[in-house]
């Protein structure tokens, strides 16, 4: 593996992780659980919200479940990264994403026994950055997996 792309996804998933965690910071400090905070009327608000279970906050009484996955992923994405040895700057950085979102909520599971969300969209179930990050990080995994064929 080349060592460089191993540093940079060092650097990319400490970086992503600690603005997840500011981010969870500042809501927990700072919002309480019956206030709303607008930021683009009705469409963009930070609502603090305990999110126990997965996403969309299924299987609300799953915290170990979600532990036990979180950790099995995070080997597994390391194991992958590992295997694979990338090639590429973009997968380097999306496997950096992707492991951030899990670490991210998986921190929270840990310390507070629930995933602390607060960004609303519209109609949307309310996220965090972590989540943010898984997202963006498979779909654009996807992305160069279909193009590659």
């Amino acid at each position: 593996m080349k060592f460089y792309y191993f540093i940079y996804f060092l650097i990319f998933t400490l970086i992503f992780t600690f603005l997840d965690r500011i981010s969870k910071y500042l809501v927990v400090k700072n919002l309480d659980y019956s206030e709303t905070i607008h930021i683009f009327k009705d469409l963009l608000k930070f609502e603090k919200v305990e999110n126990r279970g997965g996403i969309f906050g299924i299987f609300p009484e799953g915290r170990y479940f979600f532990i036990i996955i979180s950790f099995v992923a995070l080997m597994l994405l390391l194991y992958f990264f590992i295997k694979i040895e990338p090639k590429t700057f973009f997968i380097t950085f999306n496997i950096s994403l992707i492991s951030s979102g899990i670490l991210g909520n998986l921190i929270d599971r840990l310390k507070y026994g629930y995933v602390i969300d607060f960004i609303s969209v519209k109609n949307f179930p309310v996220f965090n950055l972590s989540d943010s990050y898984i997202t963006i990080g498979i779909i654009l995994m996807l992305i160069f997996l279909w193009k590659m064929d």
